[in-house]
């Protein structure tokens, strides 16, 4: 009976016009990490969050990796957030959007406890004979700091400047991620150009 009738009410939710974005219940979130140097290109993709209770511990990373035959280098093109739960139990992972080139690294994981501060590697705008590739690494920071956890090891793309560290007010941790992408287009392809990650508190819980 429930679910007939949480279902009755999404389809009369629809029905008048209700953006989805609206009629789902979001995270609390208690702060919003962002990069002082992100790229404005491209679009935003949607804030994917950690299911309610639980939140990130590990992420992931796909990158396109240095290739003497590609000139056109996009590094990062999606990040993962593996999310768990205060007990360690495992809820899934979010991503909001991914790119088309590259492999996924390897997952990288907190030792113990949740991220809680992230930062990224970006590199400037190269100019018209450059090769742009915006966001090349990504690092999580992991129990208030103690700890570090980097996306890709082996990059071989010239460095960029690291972005200020963004992190979570103590009682809280990540919990959700938004994707600035630039899709693949005639001229210089470049990936992530900005990402941003969420944070939510250990006591929180859903709000409208």
């Amino acid at each position: 009976m429930k679910h007939t009738v949480t279902l009755l009410t999404a389809l009369a939710l629809a029905a008048a016009g209700v953006p989805r974005d609206e009629r789902i219940p979001r995270r609390q979130v208690t702060d919003s990490l962002r990069l002082n140097n992100g790229l404005s290109w491209g679009d935003w993709g949607p804030i994917e969050y950690c299911k309610d209770g639980s939140f990130a511990s590990s992420f992931q990373v796909k990158f396109e990796p240095y290739s003497l035959i590609d000139t056109d280098e996009t590094a990062v093109n999606a990040v993962r957030l593996y999310c768990s739960t205060l007990d360690h139990i495992t809820t899934g992972y979010v991503q909001s959007v991914e790119g088309t080139h590259g492999e996924w690294q390897n997952i990288r994981s907190c030792s113990s406890g949740f991220a809680t501060g992230m930062r990224a590697n970006v590199l400037e705008p190269q100019g018209a004979l450059g090769d742009d590739v915006a966001v090349k690494n990504v690092q999580l920071a992991c129990d208030g700091g103690t700890e570090v956890i980097t996306g890709v090891i082996e990059e071989k793309i010239p460095s960029g400047e690291w972005s200020f560290w963004s992190r979570c007010t103590p009682g809280s941790a990540v919990c959700g991620i938004e994707i600035r992408y630039e899709d693949a287009g005639l001229g210089d392809d470049t990936g992530v150009t900005n990402l941003a990650m969420f944070c939510c508190a250990f006591n929180g819980t859903r709000t409208q």
